[in-house]
Parts: C-alpha cells; structure tokens; sequence
C-alpha cells in the first residue's frame, strides 16, 4: 500500500508537468509578423461594428529589435464616415506579457495594451469612449 501511494503521487506530479503548455512571451517568441482576426469597435452608447467584416485591414510586423512596420486601412462605411489609412511605423516593447507600441501616427493602437500568448496578441480596452477589441494573430517568423 505504501508504494502504490507514492507511485499514485508520482503518476500525478509527472502526468500535471508533462501536459503543462506554458507559454513565457520573451522579444524573440514575440517578434513576428501578425494580421488582424479580430477588429470590433463599440462605441459607448452603440451597438459592437465588426470592423474587419467592413473591410478594415490590420497587419503589423514586430522585429526582435524592438522595431515596428505595419498597416492600418479602415474603409468608407455606415459606421465610419471617412477612410482611414495608417503607417503605423514605430518601436514596440515587452514587459513581462504586455505589449505596448509607439508611433507619430495617433491610432487607437499605441493607446492599447496587448497580451502576448502563444501565437496572438490581444487586447480588449475602452479608449475614448470606444471599446476596442483586437485579437492580432502571428503569420509568420
């Protein structure tokens, strides 16, 4: 009996370690290139604009050396009166899973924190008076 406890404990320390699919976000599982698989805007007193089914397109470049390149194309629609093109060229920083971006250009992405995890970067806040939900998902080293 006094073995088959300790075999039953090792089985169970083994068997919680071996299906452990950590994921520690470090610049270089990071660095990548992404595109956008979620773009929803909310404004506080509307309703939730899917705003990749419009057409907006969302493509970013994150480099190991801190750099960033990236496009942010948002369509004439009945949610947004005018088209709206951004180079959004800057540096991007790493501090433990939060990514933050900078750029002389003012969208609504350098006032976001991302989430890094395996393979996306999300990010779900409200920024003057719009919530913004953005799921970026890796498509390359």
């Amino acid at each position: 009996m006094y073995r088959m406890r300790h075999f039953v404990a090792a089985a169970v320390i083994v068997s919680g370690t071996a299906c452990s699919d950590s994921f520690s976000p470090s610049v270089s599982t990071v660095a990548a290139a992404y595109t956008a698989t979620n773009l929803r805007t909310t404004p506080n007193a509307g309703a939730s604009v899917d705003q990749l089914a419009l057409g907006a397109t969302l493509n970013m470049v994150l480099n190991a050396n801190g750099t960033v390149t990236g496009l942010l194309n948002v369509p004439v629609s009945a949610q947004n009166p005018s088209a709206f093109s951004a180079n959004l060229t800057g540096t991007w920083t790493l501090n433990g899973d939060s990514v933050t971006f900078a750029s002389d250009v003012d969208t609504f992405i350098r006032d976001l924190t991302f989430t890094a995890s395996r393979n996306q970067l999300t990010a779900n806040q409200n920024v003057a008076n719009t919530r913004y939900e953005v799921t970026l998902t890796r498509t390359g080293a």
